[in-house]
This record gives C-alpha cells, sequence and structure tokens, in this order.
C-alpha cells in the first residue's frame, strides 16, 4: 500500500514540474486505452458468436431470428429476440429464454453447421 502512495505522490510531483507534457501522455494513455478496450469487447462477441456475431451486432429487441441449415437452407426453428446486454443476446422460442448460442445448441445440436438470419 505505500508503494502506491509512493507512486502517486511521484506522479503529482512529476505533474506539477511538466504540466503539459504529462497532461497530453495523461490523454493518450486514456484514448490508448479505451481503443485497445473496445477492440477486446468486439473480439469478445466475435470470439462468443461466430458466424452469427452479425445478430448481435444488427438484431434489436423483437426482431426474429430464424435458424437455417447452412447446407440445405432448411428451416430449423425460428425465435425472437427478447433483450440483449452489452455482451449476449437472449433469444426467446416457444417454452423459454436463452443465449443466442444455447439456443442455437438445444435447437439444432451441439457443433451444428448452422446460419442465423434476421427477419
Amino acid at each position: 500500500m505505500s508503494i502506491v502512495a509512493l507512486v502517486l505522490f511521484l506522479l503529482l510531483i512529476i505533474f506539477l514540474i511538466y504540466k503539459r507534457s504529462l497532461k497530453l501522455t495523461i490523454i493518450f494513455l486514456i484514448l490508448f486505452l479505451g481503443i485497445i478496450g473496445s477492440y477486446l469487447y468486439m473480439l469478445d462477441i466475435e470470439d462468443y458468436y461466430g458466424r452469427n456475431n452479425h445478430v448481435f451486432f444488427n438484431g434489436k429487441q423483437n426482431d426474429t431470428v430464424i435458424i437455417l441449415d447452412r447446407n440445405t437452407e432448411e428451416l430449423i426453428a425460428k425465435g425472437q429476440i427478447l433483450k440483449k446486454s452489452w455482451n449476449r443476446v437472449f433469444i426467446k422460442s416457444e417454452n423459454d429464454t436463452l443465449d443466442l448460442n444455447e439456443w442455437i445448441e438445444q435447437k439444432a445440436g451441439y457443433m451444428a453447421d448452422v446460419k442465423c438470419e434476421l427477419k
């Protein structure tokens, strides 16, 4: 704890001595960390939803989502977007409400080659 206080004290002294360059450094660091944070957020969504990440990014509440077999274009299931959180989208089907990936797994099976479309 005392090391953290010492570092903060040294940063305060540096800030008082070198006001302009330190302000620019802090602004640059905040911008840099913001860009990295937004990149990691997008990467998390793409990693979690894979090919179906467009449902998260383009879907709105009450949009209809359909699961189609990727090879035969056969309809497997139909659901509706109930709500979106900051990192997940929840689908309401006939019986229950599930996360998109869980809903796909329940309706089409684990590792099924399907695609989701918004209607």
